[in-house]
């Protein structure tokens, strides 16, 4: 530490800005600063006012001698630093920490790359003058162009939209793009709807599905398949405390009504089984995803209303758990549904399959909606219980998936969606489906 000197504490000032911004394990370091010192050195920079250092690198080792009580802290002078050299040495030393979380990684990789660009002068694509690049970001921190450029424009748009990364802080970078993503097209979609340049298909409604239900003529409606809010309190439970990795990213791209609450599983029940036992032909199947903890609900619902059951639940085995391991309860690795008709029971199933319906789920990145059923499980179902040209009804339409699923099969389909975001998505997707 030859080329360091003593700076009071005070006389150091952290500017703000700065590219990291969570700082973990400082009473460790403090502790260790108690017994060691400082073993290496801040840099620092003139300040504004005479006697005073702005911080370029060490924040960490600041905080910590602070807590510590250090009335003075070793620094090292560079005097040869502007203002974009200073924010170079800050980001570089930061770049690389494995400690820290992602949203701090790609704004300090934003950061470095404006920063880059602004010393060095934009390098242009095919061109061989001297300059800065993604490519050239990338080799510094050590990924791929491709990674870089995906990561840096994720950080500008965290820095554009402070709501939107509010809510994607606590989650993977994968799942927060993805669903930065699905808000935005939701946005520009609900706009140009409201400009009338969105196409909407009659085949889905936007509403409430207990008034609409109440639109569609008696006994015209072949087949139902749908998966309306669960009301689980397990799901709003992964959304207060889970930190898993597995669990977390599923509960935190719910919207409000895709899970709700008991109190409202109670309503649609009532009022969806009550329109359900009137559109519905005779012998007509339904089935009904749902959570275990709500089946009696959906139960009493469809008996009061002359709806028939089958004896046990069907059973969709996704291939692998869906819950991570605490020591406690065996892991879910499955989703029940029930499966009924509207009496008398003429209409046979179309060939045997087996209570347990074992289908891979829609993965992460490529569902349109948190609850999305693979296509292959409903074009089953489907094919088990109508005729090419039936009329299938999905009441709880999300992402369209029933309806597309219908469609490939022949079938007509109507559905019913609540959410806006969801409604246009839906609508967007049917509108590719029809091209």
């Amino acid at each position: 530490m030859s080329n360091s000197f003593s700076v009071s504490i005070k006389k150091v000032k952290v500017r703000e800005g700065r590219g990291r911004t969570s700082f973990s394990k400082v009473s460790q370091l403090a502790e260790s600063i108690k017994k060691y010192g400082v073993l290496h050195p801040l840099t620092v920079a003139l300040g504004d006012k005479e006697g005073e250092y702005n911080l370029v690198a060490g924040e960490r080792r600041f905080r910590a001698s602070a807590l510590a009580g250090l009335a003075e802290v070793p620094c090292i002078l560079r005097k040869d630093l502007d203002p974009l050299q200073d924010k170079e040495i800050e980001l570089e030393e930061n770049l690389q920490r494995e400690d820290l979380e992602w949203p701090e990684q790609i704004e300090l990789m934003r950061q470095i790359d404006e920063v880059k660009r602004k010393l060095y002068g934009e390098k242009l694509q095919g061109h061989s003058q001297e300059g800065w690049n993604t490519s050239k970001t990338a080799d510094l921190v050590g990924v791929s162009t491709n990674t870089a450029y995906t990561q840096v424009r994720l950080a500008k748009k965290l820095k554009e939209r402070p709501d939107l990364a509010s809510i994607v802080k606590n989650l993977p970078m994968t799942i927060a793009a993805k669903m930065i993503e699905r808000k935005e097209e939701e946005e520009r979609l609900e706009a140009m709807a409201s400009l009338g340049q969105l196409e909407l298909s009659e085949t889905l409604m936007f509403g409430d599905s207990c008034k609409i239900l109440q639109t569609i003529p008696s006994e015209s409606i072949d087949l139902v398949i749908t998966d309306p809010p669960y009301g689980s309190e397990i799901i709003e439970k992964e959304l207060r405390e889970s930190s898993s990795l597995v669990t977390q990213p599923y509960a935190k791209t719910l919207k409000d009504f895709d899970n709700a609450d008991t109190k409202y599983v109670k309503t649609i029940a009532e009022g969806v089984c009550k329109e359900l036992a009137r559109i519905l032909k005779p012998s007509a199947h339904f089935y009904i995803f749902l959570f275990l903890d709500k089946y009696e609900i959906w139960r009493k619902e469809l008996n009061k209303n002359k709806l028939e059951l089958s004896p046990s639940p069907l059973i969709w085995s996704k291939g692998r758990t869906t819950t991570p391991f605490k020591g406690y309860n065996y892991v879910k690795c499955c989703e029940p549904l029930v499966y009924g008709y509207k009496p008398p029971r003429e209409k046979r199933l179309a060939k045997p399959v087996k209570e347990i319906l074992e289908f891979s789920p829609v993965s992460t990145t490529s569902r349109e909606h948190p609850f999305e059923k693979p296509q292959d499980l409903l074009r089953l179902l489907i094919t088990q219980s109508s005729n090419l040209g039936d009329v299938v009804l999905d009441p709880f339409a999300g992402s369209g998936a029933t309806l597309i699923a219908a469609k490939a099969e022949g079938r007509r389909a109507i559905g019913i969606e609540v959410d806006p975001g969801h409604f246009h998505r839906a609508q967007k997707r049917i509108q590719g489906e029809k091209d």
